[in-house]
């Protein structure tokens, strides 16, 4: 059998968010996504 996937560390929210803006997606509002995430 393959060797099995190594999991990534979870992220902060805020490197969530850093994450989702680096994708170019537009975050208008930090705080509510703060909330959400």
């Amino acid at each position: 059998m393959g060797d099995m996937k190594q999991h990534q560390p979870p992220l902060t929210i805020e490197e969530q968010i850093e994450n989702l803006k680096s994708i170019w997606l537009v975050i208008k509002d930090e705080e509510y996504w703060r909330g959400i995430i």
